[in-house]
């Protein structure tokens, strides 16, 4: 089983749509290619039952549905991945409301390049779903050992 997603490509396209990254200019006027942002850490959910995803790249932790659930895991993914896809989970505040933001599925759409089929007919899609921005580079992601939520070291 190997699928891969572009990452870099989502982050970037992400980062610029925000302004967060200003485009360099190329010697010519126009804007420079710029080499991929590694992704530092992927982790799969430890919850057999979740078949998520999550992986670091650049200033940003993405949560990335596998497609790879079975009639038996398919309800666990979908509530640990609905929150995510509609962008209705709690919010951060104090500290974290300042340092991070959530972005749900619905407003990667237009970014993520290519639509993949899931590869289980129990799966209603895979990709990412949700961008969590954080300000600096998040070298690090983690789940909690029941697969239900997860931190980020930036």
């Amino acid at each position: 089983l190997l699928r891969s997603w572009d990452l870099s490509a989502l982050v970037r396209a992400f980062l610029k749509k925000t302004d967060a990254e200003a485009p360099v200019d190329g010697l010519d006027g126009e804007e420079a290619v710029l080499p991929p942002l590694p992704v530092l850490s992927v982790e799969w959910n430890p919850s057999p039952s979740k078949h998520v995803l999550l992986a670091t790249c650049g200033s940003a932790a993405v949560v990335i549905a596998t497609g790879t659930e079975g009639p038996a895991d398919a309800a666990a993914t979908h509530t640990l991945l609905s929150a995510a896809r509609a962008g209705t989970g709690p919010e951060p505040t104090g500290k974290a409301a300042s340092a991070i933001t959530w972005h749900p599925a619905r407003t990667l759409r237009k970014l993520v390049a290519e639509k993949t089929a899931p590869l289980s007919p129990h799966a209603p899609r895979c990709g990412p779903v949700a961008l969590l921005a954080a300000g600096d580079t998040v070298v690090q992601a983690r789940w909690h050992g029941a697969g239900d939520y997860f931190l980020t070291v930036a």
